[in-house]
């Protein structure tokens, strides 16, 4: 689980910002919260972010989609590749007029066996900083033991060193069990976000390469997609994937649709926008909730009905169907979904003149009080809460 992602100098975001998934609770009857290794620290199971067009939101998600590569997948680079270099996906851009500054991610998470902190920063693309820390056992406060930093790597360890990659892949080679846990975490972290700067339709065919592939090799999550598939589509679509041999010899796939009229079965010569959407991205809701994982989802509500996101998000809310406490954390320009959630898994995004974003949970707004049976898709829509479009 992710508990908190602090970041600054990223895209539009120049300052201090915090995306705090916690609640300071010590019981727990409230289905979205989910229980912490931390003493009295609820942690949100859903977390939405709603604001403008352009306002943000998803450069947020694109920070954490960052970290996520920068753990797992930043050593593949070449060693003076940066890591804002074009072909990676989910590159880190700073913010857009101060491109020298630098720039500052600090993340508390939570695996099944501890709770770690990172702490990176970045100059002109490459880590002048790295360290780990894992929480301190002791029940009475949260203190953090360092576990590892650049400044103390050996001499054995330099060698292995990368100025563009997590410090984990150096200790992750040594088998070291915590750099391990940490990596096998974020591994769980799934991210769908719109590639900078706008569509990118090469990015989604690729999508559904990966998509159709997992539902060949997994046969749970191609389950799991004609689940969903027979609750969103009136006429009880099902869904195979067959595999087979081009006539260059390359393997390829392709996704075939069956329903049942008057006793017969046909192939369906077409499908919607939001059943693409679906078969392309089902495997990751499987896989984060089977695994402890996280789903980072840009624009979830785009191409899907507002009663489908909610049973979405029910998905993540429910002990049954999330046993484990997966996490989904989504974008969305829809604000019928504040009253389906509670005050602590709202925030808000929105630009300022500078061109400067800013970040605000909803029970922590400045100058605004925030009960819990408040009406906030009203309130958001009259204005009290910001972070609304402004027409004249």
């Amino acid at each position: 689980m992710i508990h908190s992602f602090k970041f600054s100098n990223i895209a539009s975001f120049k300052k201090d910002n915090n995306f705090d998934l916690t609640w300071a609770r010590k019981d727990n009857s409230d289905d979205t919260l989910a229980n912490s290794k931390l003493p009295n620290v609820k942690v949100s199971k859903v977390a939405t972010i709603i604001g403008p067009n352009a306002s943000g939101k998803s450069n947020l998600l694109r920070g954490i989609a960052f970290l996520q590569y920068w753990i797992v997948d930043a050593w593949r680079l070449a060693p003076e590749t940066p890591v804002s270099d074009s072909s990676i996906k989910y590159r880190c851009i700073p913010y857009t007029f101060a491109d020298n500054a630098d720039q500052h991610f600090e993340c508390v998470f939570e695996t099944k066996k501890s709770v770690y902190k990172i702490e990176l920063k970045l100059k002109k693309w490459f880590a002048v900083s790295e360290a780990i820390f894992i929480r301190s056992k002791t029940e009475e406060r949260v203190t953090w033991k360092k576990l590892f930093s650049l400044s103390d790597l050996t001499s054995s360890e330099l060698p292995f060193l990368r100025s563009n990659a997590s410090i984990l892949f150096v200790k992750s080679r040594l088998m070291d069990v915590n750099a391990l846990d940490i990596i096998d975490f974020w591994a769980t972290v799934y991210t769908r976000i719109l590639p900078m700067g706008g569509l990118n339709q090469s990015s989604f065919d690729m999508n559904r390469v990966t998509a159709l592939t997992r539902y060949v090799q997994n046969k749970e999550d191609l389950d799991f997609l004609n689940d969903i598939l027979h609750q969103f589509d009136p006429t009880g679509l099902h869904l195979k994937v067959e595999e087979s041999i081009s006539p260059n010899g390359e393997k390829q796939m392709e996704a075939k649709g069956e329903v049942h009229i008057d006793g017969k079965t046909h192939i369906v010569p077409y499908y919607s926008d939001g059943s693409l959407k679906l078969i392309d991205y089902a495997y990751m809701m499987a896989e984060t909730l089977k695994k402890w994982g996280v789903l980072v989802f840009d624009e979830l509500d785009s191409n899907f009905h507002p009663e489908f996101v909610d049973k979405i998000m029910d998905y993540y809310q429910s002990k049954k169907n999330n046993p484990d406490n997966a996490q989904l954390i989504f974008t969305t320009q829809n604000p019928r979904v504040l009253n389906r959630l509670n005050k602590y898994q709202i925030f808000f995004v929105e630009k300022d003149k500078n061109w400067v974003s800013s970040l605000d949970r909803l029970d922590q707004i400045e100058g605004v009080t925030v009960r819990s049976d408040d009406n906030y898709y009203a309130k958001y829509m009259a204005g009290v809460y910001g972070a609304k479009p402004v027409f004249d």
